[in-house]
């Protein structure tokens, strides 16, 4: 079962975006992303989509523009000198795309009538955001998307100490040179995200610090989440944790009525000053 999500996201599919091809993404697409605070990765995609229409086709090309190249020639665009022929071709491709974006008014009507050609942005939203999340392992069962890489995992009751509070990045590339299957860092951050996040719940599942959940697991666990949807249905809810709420309300306001109730009847509803612990210290 799980080796066809570790198989998705070692060897992903291929995508296509604005009409251009997109590499595997990799970590270190993900690092240039995040520097950007490109919100198609820093926010979600209700946040996302209820920015300005014109603000949202910019990351897009943002994003497509560093997914198609990988993060040495992004490394050398970046540092090389600005009138390097590359710098040029690569600022050309660009502004290309953002004078489509706003319908561009270019001197030659010709190119004008090429640029600004209508897309539907719409469409190419939809196969980035495929691109994004085929590339991750979705490790959370309320983020399961069907059809995309998922290693359901928990934590292991074995577990000790705290979460770690590295950058994930850098710890994905740390055990990646570790381990021997990249041996530099400039490898590593070629090396494809999903992947490394693969071997990384794997390594962690090895050391007992999580538990990813297997077929038999898997399958006693639906069972009784199904039964809980059965349950919150049955109940006039639609989902369970709408079902869980109105419990939680309902038990909490039972414990406020009764404590209402015994201050009103004179009960003690905590134990006088002499009998608390402290007290007698």
């Amino acid at each position: 079962m799980h080796e066809h999500a570790f198989a998705d996201v070692s060897r992903p599919l291929r995508y296509v975006v604005l009409k251009i091809p997109l590499l595997d993404f990799s970590i270190g697409h993900r690092i240039f992303l995040l520097r950007q605070r490109n919100p198609l990765l820093t926010r979600s995609e209700e946040e996302f989509n209820q920015l300005p229409y014109a603000e949202q086709i910019l990351w897009i090309i943002e994003a497509v523009y560093i997914c198609a190249k990988s993060c040495r020639e992004r490394t050398r665009l970046e540092y090389a000198s600005l009138l390097g022929w590359r710098q040029v071709v690569n600022w050309l491709d660009v502004k290309g795309w953002h004078w489509r974006r706003k319908g561009s008014p270019v001197g030659c009507w010709k190119l004008k009538a090429h640029l600004s050609r209508q897309l539907d942005w719409a469409v190419e939203l939809v196969h980035l955001r495929n691109y994004f999340n085929s590339a991750r392992v979705i490790t959370d069962y309320d983020e399961r998307k069907k059809g995309f890489p998922w290693l359901p995992c928990t934590r292991s009751e074995d577990a000790k100490g705290r979460s770690l509070g590295a950058p994930f990045e850098a710890i994905l590339i740390q055990l990646l040179i570790e381990k021997g299957i990249c041996r530099t860092e400039a490898e590593a951050l070629e090396y494809p995200f999903g992947a490394a996040q693969a071997h990384y719940f794997t390594w962690l599942e090895r050391e007992g610090a999580i538990k990813i959940i297997n077929a038999f697991e898997l399958e006693s666990e639906e069972h009784w989440r199904g039964e809980d949807l059965k349950a919150a249905r049955a109940a006039g809810f639609e989902t369970v944790a709408e079902h869980v709420a109105d419990i939680t309300a309902k038990i909490k306001a039972k414990t406020e009525a009764e404590t209402k109730t015994a201050a009103g009847n004179g009960l003690a509803t905590e134990p006088p000053d002499e009998l608390k612990p402290e007290s007698r210290n």
